[in-house]
């Protein structure tokens, strides 16, 4: 072959280096303009949401794990919250059903159920439901918090004190006031904080419960 032709050749394949070189510059340029990268390699990241600057997962000079969130905003205009049922819960709690979470020294934040599942745990034997809370500065995420369900229901419940429920076997129980004294009577809870409990089979309103002696009647009347 004659030595033009090979230089020819040659220049071609070096045009079509310098061609694809530059296809890559202007890519990693458009990438870095997109991502808020300067020429000096800093890079910006911008939230896309308002809210509150919850877990920062990198250190000053350290790599960025692409798999891995630099950092994690919470969205404070909107709060879930996960709540885990009793099974015995399963057909009494229902998307709309009010929510109120208590916080210390102030109102309870309301919310209202969403979703439930209607799959029950086969280890817990608990299904798992969502609620959407008002906003409120009392709440941290991940903290565990008890929840009061209430509001309409297809089954009205009945509120006593918390005190007044005691576990017999596996049924919650309480003590119902009678003209001769006390009898034991079976109940469903459908909702519980450390000062209520919300009942919605078993009592009917208006009739007395004991909130103390729980003990003392137990082993009068149910023979532990």
């Amino acid at each position: 072959m004659r030595e033009g032709i090979i230089a020819g050749a040659r220049g071609d394949e070096a045009q079509s280096a310098v061609r694809q070189a530059q296809v890559d510059v202007a890519e990693n340029a458009r990438v870095l303009n997109q991502s808020g990268a300067n020429a000096s390699g800093e890079m910006t990241l911008r939230a896309p949401i308002t809210g509150r600057l919850a877990m920062v997962n990198v250190q000053t000079g350290g790599p960025v794990d692409g798999m891995t969130a630099p950092f994690v905003v919470e969205n404070t205009s909107a709060q879930m919250l996960d709540l885990q049922l009793p099974e015995r819960m399963a057909n009494s709690v229902f998307p709309g059903m009010v929510v109120e979470v208590p916080v210390a020294g102030g109102e309870p934040v309301r919310g209202s159920i969403i979703s439930v599942s209607g799959t029950i745990d086969p280890v817990t034997r608990s299904l798992l439901a969502k609620a959407r809370l008002d906003t409120s500065p009392a709440l941290v995420s991940g903290k565990a918090v008890t929840a009061l369900l209430k509001g309409t229901s297809p089954t009205p419940g009945t509120s006593i004190p918390a005190a007044a429920v005691t576990r017999m076997g596996d049924k919650d129980i309480v003590f119902v006031r009678t003209s001769k004294g006390f009898e034991q009577r079976a109940v469903t809870v459908a909702s519980r904080t450390s000062d209520q409990a919300v009942l919605s089979a078993g009592l009917k309103p208006g009739e007395k419960v004991a909130t103390s002696g729980i003990s003392e009647l137990k082993v009068i009347l149910g023979g532990e």
